[in-house]
């Protein structure tokens, strides 16, 4: 388990150095589901849409499809329907 944490910190530092979008796909996968799972064990949709994680959440649709959470993506899309047009912005200030 120990390990996922180290990939997790370098993937947190690449991205803040580089930004999310020079993540290769399996690097973004990875990030962003382990991110959507402590947002949600630690706050639950509430947390995840009000931090900035919240700006990723068509990614954690598409990320959770590839792994093959379909189930969980579905629970994702229902709540990006509660935002008008059932989609939440990707923009943290808009979304609030």
């Amino acid at each position: 388990m120990t390990d996922l944490f180290a990939v997790s910190e370098r993937l947190a530092a690449k991205e803040q150095s580089t930004g999310f979008e020079l993540l290769t796909a399996t690097e973004q996968v990875f990030h962003t589901v382990w991110w959507f799972e402590a947002e949600l064990n630690n706050g639950g949709f509430d947390q995840f849409f009000f931090n900035s994680r919240g700006n990723y959440a068509a990614q954690t649709i598409a990320a959770l499809e590839r792994i093959g959470a379909s189930t969980t993506a579905n629970i994702v899309k229902r709540a990006c329907a509660m935002f008008p047009d059932s989609t939440p912005s990707p923009d943290w200030s808009t979304r609030q």
